[in-house]
């Protein structure tokens, strides 16, 4: 169940980003394909490689498929809140 969800947060996010022409998929952005996304790779989503830090829960320089979930859709709702604003 909870797989479940995070892998329909990660479509509906993904669809949602790539509207905005960046790549939003862990799979885009993991350039190297090595399970996670590090600092570099990061740069090629603006919002993301601006909030890596916060997003890189345990703090090993990557992040992994549940530290991307989480982040892309703490920026989802922050833009909406800007947006409401």
């Amino acid at each position: 169940m909870k797989a479940a969800v995070i892998v329909a947060s990660a479509a509906l996010l993904t669809a949602m980003a790539a509207t905005a022409g960046e790549p939003a998929s862990f799979s885009e952005l993991d350039q190297d394909q090595n399970g996670a996304i590090d600092q570099q790779e990061s740069q090629a989503h603006e919002v993301l490689a601006e909030k890596f830090d916060m997003a890189d829960r345990n703090d090993d320089g990557k992040l992994d498929r549940q530290e991307f979930t989480y982040a892309m859709a703490r920026i989802r709702m922050e833009a909406n809140a800007d947006q409401r604003s």
